[in-house]
């Protein structure tokens, strides 16, 4: 790790937000560190896939729900996280497209 690195993985991870902010892949591309990209990216993807079963712990996961508890992602990325989880077989759907709801797998 370069001197600057240490500098900007402390800036990213400073912020009192509840997931570490992140620059835009070009920004690493020009400072020639598209490692920390990747790992903060891959950081924020299994911490966000460890909420969404937390929730589902808790709660039936409708999707309107879902996207109501994670307003910070996009709708789509709410849909692939779900889908990681499911061929982990980590959750299941239950239902109709249209009522079903997310739940733990047992």
């Amino acid at each position: 790790m370069r001197k600057g690195d240490k500098v900007i993985f402390n800036f990213l991870f400073a912020s009192s937000d509840i997931r570490p902010q992140h620059f835009s892949h070009t920004y690493y591309v020009h400072e020639g560190n598209v490692g920390i990209h990747t790992r903060l990216s891959g950081l924020l993807r299994e911490k966000n896939k460890e909420l969404i079963i937390k929730h589902l712990g808790k709660n039936k996961g409708y999707l309107h729900d879902l996207q109501l508890a994670f307003q910070e992602l996009k709708p789509q990325d709410i849909s692939n996280l779900l889908q990681e989880l499911k061929r982990e077989r980590k959750i299941r759907f239950v239902g109709s497209s249209k009522t079903g709801y997310w739940e733990i797998a047992n």
